[in-house]
């Protein structure tokens, strides 16, 4: 079992390091699809190869096939949802430093 974190795929070694460690017909297991990828290009990319391998992707108690349909929709789903979710946290940020800096203007 691997942990990994960070917020790019660039420094999640971690990841790398699992995605290289599964082979043909296993099933590469994750608790929460956003802290898998960050991103539409990048949960592509990840479940491409990991099809490629013929391994499966585990989320939440089911198993998901990148080949089905379903599975392919569902998860491009929610790697959209995790990639609105992350640039959520980005204007709401810059949004509090603009109203904190303007409350402290004379």
């Amino acid at each position: 079992m691997f942990c990994f974190s960070g917020t790019t795929r660039r420094n999640r070694g971690g990841l790398d390091q699992e995605l290289a460690a599964v082979w043909l017909a296993n099933v590469f297991t994750v608790t929460k699809f956003d802290r898998f990828a960050r991103n539409m290009a990048e949960a592509t990319q990840i479940l491409t190869d990991l099809s490629g391998r013929s391994v499966l992707f585990w989320l939440s108690g089911s198993v998901y096939d990148w080949n089905n349909p379903f599975g392919r929709l569902f998860q491009q789903t929610l790697a959209m949802v995790a990639e609105f979710e992350a640039n959520l946290g980005h204007p709401r940020g810059h949004g509090a430093e603009y109203v904190r800096l303007r409350s402290h203007s004379p």
